[in-house]
């Protein structure tokens, strides 16, 4: 009897140890949850938080699609489309002082972190934002047509250019333009964006 009564307690346990793991597996993409919002940070002081699903109502007209060329480590040129919003925007309505700006930190979801340095001369920034940075047209990159594109943190991107990205994925990306048609950017799209810093020195 206590031996049947003890065989019962046990699958009672592993019944609710079950549940539990059930519970939690359906609950742990933390990570995944992260990545649509971002903390907005000015040296040590947390501003504020920047959420992918308020986009349309922090920036207005600013939020929409742009196209961005991209190229990796191997010399491979990518185009995508990218939904979202210029940083220097970011910035202005979260309150940030950009004349104290040294360096842009973006830190993903995995722990990592992509960190800009950028300075102003004759009113102009260089480094990330800076105005030369373009959108490169032509895929065979001969006689490149190209058109400025300020860096974005996008809510939704799209392969190819022109492509209505996907407005539900809400997976904070950097985009920004290229120097020139070859320049590798590709490896600092930082993806998975849950904090951005604008810190007047390296983080």
């Amino acid at each position: 009897m206590k031996k049947v009564s003890f065989l019962r307690l046990i699958g009672v346990v592993m019944v609710m140890a079950l549940v539990f793991s059930v519970v939690g597996f359906a609950q742990a993409p933390g990570a995944l949850a992260a990545t649509t919002s971002a903390k907005i940070f000015q040296g040590p002081d947390e501003l504020n938080t920047m959420y992918a699903s308020n986009f349309g109502i922090y920036f207005g007209a600013d939020y929409k699609a742009r196209n961005y060329s991209t190229t990796n480590n191997f010399g491979t040129t990518s185009y995508y489309s990218a939904l979202g919003a210029p940083v220097l925007d970011i910035a202005d309505y979260f309150g940030v002082n950009m004349s104290t700006v040294n360096y842009i930190v973006f830190c993903t979801d995995d722990g990592g972190q992509v960190e800009f340095e950028i300075t102003k001369a004759n009113n102009e920034y260089t480094g990330l934002l800076d105005p030369a940075r373009m959108y490169w047209s032509d895929p065979n990159g001969r006689n490149n047509s190209s058109t400025f594109v300020p860096a974005t943190v996008a809510t939704a991107e799209a392969s190819g250019v022109n492509q209505p990205p996907s407005s539900s994925s809400n997976e904070l990306r950097l985009f920004y333009g290229q120097l020139s048609d070859d320049e590798v950017t590709n490896s600092f799209f930082a993806k998975y964006i849950t904090e951005i810093h604008f810190n007047a020195n390296p983080l």
